[in-house]
């Protein structure tokens, strides 16, 4: 028989896994990186890791979820302390702002965006995508925008849908730049002045 292992040990183990595997993933790309890689540079067997995984997509999907959830209820527990719409609109901004330099985020933006690319040619990925950012990311935002128009900091005229889609393709493409540029791209100069820019549009 086999041996039984505890949930405790093999949630361990998807997480090992899972942190090798963006490594390897950051270094090669998404495309080239295979589970022998993850093999090598986790010291985890090829038997091991399928079973934990099918796939190194099924991998990702799994290491962008985690972050996902974690990222968000953190971000949503942090925007409590703030009053207005504005601020949290602001807060938001200046979160992104602090990743420059954070080579762990880097990485994961050159993954994610490598991984949208090779989604976007495939069906069933491609709508794990656009799920993942309706039900995380985009409502995020709207709800902010609405909360807004409630109070009238925000204008009756603005579109919380849009908006949201807006400031998400602001984030993501300043990150996609900084990642692929580095230190030649002014990371925190754009962000903030995407703040200013989105805020007045608000108003």
């Amino acid at each position: 028989m086999p041996p039984v292992v505890s949930d405790e040990y093999r949630a361990r183990k998807r997480s090992e896994i899972i942190e090798h595997a963006l490594i390897c993933f950051a270094e090669k790309g998404f495309q080239a990186a295979t589970i022998d890689d993850i093999v090598k540079h986790s010291k985890i067997s090829k038997g091991s890791i399928y079973t934990y995984f099918k796939s190194k997509e099924e991998i990702y999907i799994a290491l962008m979820n985690e972050k996902t959830v974690s990222s968000t209820e953190r971000l949503i527990e942090e925007l409590t302390k703030y009053d207005n719409a504005i601020e949290k609109i602001s807060f938001i901004f200046d979160v992104y702002k602090m990743q420059a330099g954070r080579g762990t985020w880097m990485d994961t933006v050159k993954v994610h965006t490598e991984f949208y690319l090779h989604a976007s040619r495939d069906p069933e990925l491609r709508q794990l995508l656009i799920d993942r950012a309706e039900t995380y990311y985009n409502s995020v935002i709207i709800n902010i925008i609405e909360e807004g128009k409630k109070t009238g900091e925000i204008t009756s005229k603005s579109n919380p849908d849009v908006l949201a889609r807006l400031f998400w393709s602001i984030i993501n493409g300043v990150g996609f730049q900084y990642s692929a540029l580095e230190e030649q791209y002014p990371y925190e100069e754009v962000i903030e002045e995407a703040k200013e820019m989105f805020i007045a549009s608000l108003k």
